[in-house]
């Protein structure tokens, strides 16, 4: 999050309208068992800082859609529901 504050810090405060609304991941959990967790939003501009918005979780389970890859995961898998171990980064304060 850090990155994103570097990177449109650089830019005028006119540019910044252009970015509103773009997609961004914000954290992405890799359970070591297959699983991968990405938390995503969209950008928004205030004065106050940079603010994602609409966040939204994405969970894939690259083991059930390739069971190849089982050979090389920890095992057993856990923990049984990775949203318990999420710690999402407040939506009520800026980056």
């Amino acid at each position: 999050m850090d990155s994103i504050k570097f990177l449109f810090g650089q830019f005028p405060p006119v540019w910044l309208q252009y970015f509103n609304s773009s997609l961004i991941p914000l954290v992405l959990y890799d359970f070591l068992d297959g699983r991968l967790v990405t938390i995503y939003g969209q950008l928004y501009f205030m004065e106050e800082g940079i603010f994602v918005i609409h966040r939204h979780t994405r969970i894939e389970d690259n083991l059930r859609n390739n069971p190849g890859l089982a050979q090389f995961v920890c095992t057993p898998r856990t923990p049984a529901d990775p949203l318990l171990y999420l710690i999402p980064p407040p939506v009520e304060e800026p980056l």
